[in-house]
């Protein structure tokens, strides 16, 4: 009998897991937070730099690149792995698991844009019967967001050194959960953008800087939201073929 993931549940733990590792966390976030704090402040000198394909404003680009990379697997290790194994592993680190995680995600990204084509097309077709451009674009983000959530076990298990459990093994152990995977992986970062967007703006810089905190928490949590997912569905998975 097919196992089926609560939605309350996952977000619940993730909110206290995340919490509760907020010192590892705060650890592995701090070089992408230098990059992002960095490029904030030469925001022009970055655009002069690009614009001009200057390599100084590409070395920025690759640190931002290599440092999200380096945070985003080490918190899925931080949340799936023992505090003894997590140990083993650098904090800072770009080993094979981290190419794993690149290269699994780009897959996922290109299948999902092949598969996510033919709806992109149909919406052009709305669009010239007069059907509003904002729900034709909402039409056409669903698909790529579902293909892509459906995929995203497997950067987990890319993250923790996982052999075999790839696109077509994360596609199959999410069959049975399809949409509630979706909305946790998918539809929650969209959510959740759309609602800091309607927060109101202030001129202070303590709000700005508050801001950027609660984003980067959410994206953390949105992390962990993955990896519990993977956790519970793995399991699942590996039980059903045992």
């Amino acid at each position: 009998m097919s196992h089926t993931i609560s939605i309350p549940n996952i977000l619940v733990a993730a909110l206290l897991l995340s919490i509760s590792k907020i010192k590892r966390v705060a650890l592995l976030g701090l070089p992408l937070l230098i990059v992002i704090l960095y490029t904030c402040w030469n925001q022009e000198w970055l655009a002069k730099q690009l614009d001009d394909f200057d390599a100084s404003g590409f070395i920025v680009l690759l640190a931002f690149f290599i440092c999200s990379i380096m945070a985003i697997t080490g918190l899925h290790r931080t949340f799936l792995l023992p505090a003894r194994q997590v140990k083993r592993y650098s904090l800072y680190r770009f080993g094979f698991e981290e190419f794993r995680y690149v290269a699994n995600y780009l897959k996922a990204s290109l299948v999902a844009i092949l598969f996510s084509i033919p709806f992109i097309m149909m919406t052009t077709f709305l669009e010239s019967m007069g059907i509003p451009e904002k729900l034709t674009d909402t039409l056409a983000t669903i698909p790529f967001v579902y293909f892509l959530s459906r995929f995203s076990l497997s950067f987990p298990a890319a993250s923790i050194g996982k052999q075999g459990l790839g696109l077509r093994w994360s596609w199959k152990a999410t069959q049975h959960n399809a949409w509630s995977v979706t909305f946790l992986i998918g539809f929650i970062p969209i959510i959740t953008s759309f609602l800091l967007d309607l927060l109101p703006d202030f001129d202070s810089l303590i709000y700005t800087y508050s801001m950027w905190i609660l984003s980067l928490f959410i994206i953390v949590m949105e992390i962990c939201i993955i990896s519990l997912t993977y956790n519970e569905l793995s399991a699942e998975s590996m039980n059903l073929e045992n």
